[in-house]
């Protein structure tokens, strides 16, 4: 406990701008270039994605349910992985593969 009260102190003290030009001083690393992908089918959470062979992918994750003009998604867990060919300027969603139910 006391190396804690230790630290505290210390993030206090140091005056901002010693920490402003600490953060100044780090080197380039790194550069994103963002742009808007097409909207998933549904909205869901806790779901797992990744890169796989220039395809990004979104897996699994909860619904909250909705219903959209001409389909309903039920509330509860989502089975789809959807992919995205990073390499294709069409730039479409697919349904890659599904996670069997567990009735």
């Amino acid at each position: 406990m006391r190396r804690l009260r230790t630290f505290l102190v210390l993030v206090f003290v140091l005056p901002f701008g010693t920490l402003a030009a600490r953060a100044q001083t780090l080197p380039h690393m790194i550069d994103i270039d963002w742009s808007l992908a097409p909207n998933l089918p549904q909205g869901f959470q806790d779901s797992d994605g990744g890169i796989i062979d220039n395809t990004l992918i979104t897996s699994g994750g909860f619904a909250a349910g909705e219903t959209i003009p001409g389909k309903v998604y039920p509330r509860g867990f989502v089975h789809e992985t959807w992919g995205l060919d990073l390499s294709n300027s069409r730039r479409r969603l697919a349904v890659v593969a599904r996670f069997p139910r567990v009735e």
